[in-house]
């Protein structure tokens, strides 16, 4: 599983995490550091139209990675060009990530735990302690 940037150093003695292993920032890097896109319009002139029509096209362009931080270049898994040109650009799972370091300290658990205080006394109760606590008034 990837934990890579949302862990800033190794896990303390014991192999737990505290608050201080937990990187924020990383938390925030997604696909909008990577690329960006826009709408451009383009004049697009036909034979058979009069006059030329706007088209409204898409424009994608990725980040050079020298403007990428160190928690973007992080979570991304994987860049690649297809024989037509086209680009993908995979980011790390930040769901699955959070998870794991979320069951590691204990956040999530599937087994119900209760807690409960059951005093127990070496002398009885006495009548006064037994309806202050059993017996209802009304």
């Amino acid at each position: 599983m990837w934990l890579g940037p949302f862990i800033k150093e190794a896990p303390r003695e014991g192999g737990e995490l505290d608050e201080r292993d937990v990187g924020v920032v990383p938390m925030v890097s997604c696909i909008g550091k990577a690329v960006t896109w826009r709408n451009e319009t383009v004049r697009q002139e036909d034979e058979d139209a009069a006059l030329p029509t706007m088209v409204l096209l898409p424009r994608v362009q990725i980040v050079p990675t020298e403007e990428l931080d160190k928690a973007t270049l992080d979570a991304i898994a994987e860049v690649s060009q297809n024989a037509n040109g086209s680009l993908r650009i995979k980011m790390h799972d930040k769901h699955a990530a959070l998870a794991s370091i979320g069951k590691h300290l204990g956040m999530f658990t599937d087994i119900v735990q209760m807690k409960a205080v059951y005093g127990v006394s070496d002398k009885p109760m006495s009548a006064e302690e037994w309806k202050k606590q059993y017996v209802r008034e009304g």
